[in-house]
């Protein structure tokens, strides 16, 4: 059987977007003063998930970040600030 395969191609501005996006989830959240595990209930998100966003070791839909901007009480375009 022949099987087509997708591959997802990641180019370096969509990693540097994400290493952005993940830094500053980071940084709001600590600004909080919440965890890993607090913001986790708070936005829906696994905490699994956003202990890697912030090791910058995943990618992460729009729905999750939309949830987490909400939980961290921040437009989601501030996480996407240079």
């Amino acid at each position: 059987k022949n099987r087509m395969r997708s591959f997802i191609y990641t180019t370096s501005q969509e990693v540097v977007k994400m290493v952005i996006i993940n830094y500053h989830i980071k940084q709001y959240r600590l600004a909080m003063g919440i965890s890993q595990r607090q913001l986790a209930r708070l936005s829906g998100v696994g905490q699994a998930t956003i202990s890697r966003m912030e090791r910058q070791q995943g990618d992460v839909s729009l729905i999750s970040i939309c949830q987490i901007a909400k939980a961290l009480k921040v437009p989601v375009y501030k996480l996407f600030d240079y």
